[in-house]
């Protein structure tokens, strides 16, 4: 297909617009063809890759408590999701998490095509990679989202026998769907971030674009879901060489309704879980006191993070975006606790726990935190794990979390919800940690439906 016509189509499906100047310039955009520099740039500062969407892993994530209220008040689907039943959409469209991501995957696409038709000059070519190395990135982490909702979670057993996602490489809007396997789902997005470390710039000009500390991050992420531990501690440790600097929440202001500031020096990536559903939205979703109580009197993410609501149970305002929206994208703190849990698992036990040490030591009052101490590997990890659970709360890793470590003996969980007089559970590796694909794409293009 043309790219005229691709082009076409991807803003005819796009929720959000272009850079408005661009647009501007271009009004009449069923003439326009993408052929420079300039509009792959504005083509990648589509607001709408700023967003990751994850919101069932949110909402399926076992992170909150409802009130049987709150549940009743809610849209079919995000019941559905918040009690793990298996049919959580009921007819629902259009699913965004599936919808808006491979929207991305479109975009990213279109840049990629059109940046191989371009040769560069040399006061262009370094413009020309980054741009080459960002539109890789967004499409490895539109893939990856996908693969944490619709697909089983990664065993190195099981690659070739499980179905992974359809994997988009080209802008025609007519080429067949199929399901990759698992394993060329994940080569393909190791592939890309690895690709587009190698072409990005150490520092980006906007903390919403992509860099190389922020492509090392997420291969970071990636090698722990896979649960290939080295390569996620070396990675991260490769975006702390670059990237390494900690809010103290000393600093901060607990009175204020946010008192976390969008874009600190802690950021190494912005961007969005979305959609932001209204069941997990801040005045609704009850915080456990299981994870509440987790929090030390001195531990200032206790008052940082939470806040007590009209009917005195308490909610979530710590989001790293400043707002009521939920902050996805990825921090110095998660790659220290990535790397202090590679290190607990090979043995290295004080180093976990010096990595650790030097995060809390931001996070408690000043003068009221006692390092931790530990010589044995298996209470170290535990450390890690919990400080990873205290700290990455309301960031869509949970899940990913539940899933990877429901597969390793001893770190499996079981959650249940009630509502009403009846309980409702999810035990560990149950298929209903993979959700079902939107019926109407199974219908649109015979893909297989996963069990639910």
């Amino acid at each position: 297909m043309k790219i005229q016509i691709i082009f076409i189509l991807a803003f005819g499906l796009l929720v959000t617009s272009c850079d408005d100047q661009w647009l501007e310039e271009k009004r009449d955009i069923s003439l326009t063809v993408p052929s420079t520099v300039d509009d792959v740039r504005a083509i990648l500062n589509n607001s709408l890759l700023r967003y990751d969407n994850v919101g069932l892993a949110e909402l399926s994530g076992g992170e909150y408590e409802l009130t049987d209220e709150t549940y009743n008040s809610n849209e079919p689907m995000e019941r559905n999701g918040f009690l793990w039943k298996k049919d959580i959409y009921e007819g629902a469209n259009p699913i965004v998490d599936w919808d808006n991501t491979y929207k991305q995957v479109l975009q990213c696409n279109i840049a990629l095509e059109t940046l191989t038709d371009i040769q560069p000059g040399n006061a262009e070519q370094k413009t020309w990679n980054i741009l080459y190395g960002e539109a890789l990135f967004f499409r490895a982490k539109a893939f990856f989202n996908v693969a944490q909702l619709f697909t089983v979670p990664y065993d190195p057993l099981t690659l070739d026998q499980n179905e992974g996602i359809p994997l988009r490489l080209s802008a025609d809007v007519n080429e067949k769907t199929t399901r990759a396997s698992l394993r060329a789902t994940y080569d393909q997005i190791v592939r890309d971030l690895t690709v587009a470390s190698a072409m990005l710039d150490y520092q980006p000009l906007d903390l919403r674009q992509t860099s190389k500390p922020a492509a090392y991050a997420a291969l970071a992420r990636c090698y722990l879901v896979m649960r290939e531990y080295e390569k996620a501690g070396n990675y991260a440790d490769s975006s702390l060489q670059i990237s390494n600097k900690l809010i103290d929440f000393n600093q901060l202001n607990p009175a204020l309704n946010y008192p976390i500031t969008p874009y600190n020096q802690e950021v190494i990536l912005s961007t969005t879980l979305f959609p932001l559903y209204w069941i997990y939205s801040k005045n609704n979703a009850v915080i456990p006191t299981s994870l509440y109580d987790l929090y030390d009197e001195s531990d200032l993410r206790k008052m940082v993070y939470f806040f007590k609501n009209a009917a005195g149970t308490m909610g979530f305002r710590g989001s790293y975006l400043g707002s009521s929206m939920f902050f996805q994208g990825s921090t110095t703190s998660e790659m220290l606790l990535i790397r202090a849990e590679y290190a607990a698992r090979s043995g290295r036990i004080q180093d976990a726990i010096d990595d650790v040490n030097r995060l809390l030591e931001k996070r408690y009052l000043s003068g009221l935190f006692s390092p931790l101490a530990s010589s044995d590997q298996t209470e170290a990890l535990s450390l890690v794990l919990t400080e990873r659970r205290k700290e990455l709360i309301a960031r869509g890793l949970h899940w990913q979390d539940l899933r990877r470590l429901n597969l390793e003996p001893g770190h499996e969980q079981t959650f249940s919800h009630t509502v009403g007089s009846v309980t409702y559970t999810l035990p560990p590796n149950d298929p209903r940690y993979v959700l079902p694909l939107p019926a109407y794409i199974v219908q649109a293009t015979g893909i297989s439906q996963n069990e639910r």
